[in-house]
């Protein structure tokens, strides 16, 4: 990823945690979705992107958001406490 492509990836990021903070929980999917098109590995916008779906009552996506990030990072200790509690 070049430089243009890592400042682009950050900036979507955090307009889709300004957009999660104002419920605006479908506008997080839409700029989680162009992080990932841009890093598909990136386990912080898939474990938004999971929090973004259980907001939206889609427990099945979110389910496979966790997923994938206990996959690539199975230290992440969050996806632990959202494997418990679905």
């Amino acid at each position: 990823m070049g430089l243009f492509d890592g400042l682009k990836k950050r900036s979507l990021f955090e307009k889709g945690k300004r957009v999660g903070n104002e419920g605006d929980h479908e506008g997080v999917l839409n700029y989680y979705n162009q992080v990932l098109e841009l890093d598909p590995e990136d386990v912080d916008a898939i474990f938004n992107k999971g929090c973004a779906f259980i907001n939206l009552n889609r427990q099945e996506e979110a389910l496979e958001c966790f997923e994938k990030v206990f996959v690539n990072k199975s230290g992440y200790a969050n996806v632990w406490l959202f494997k418990v509690l679905f």
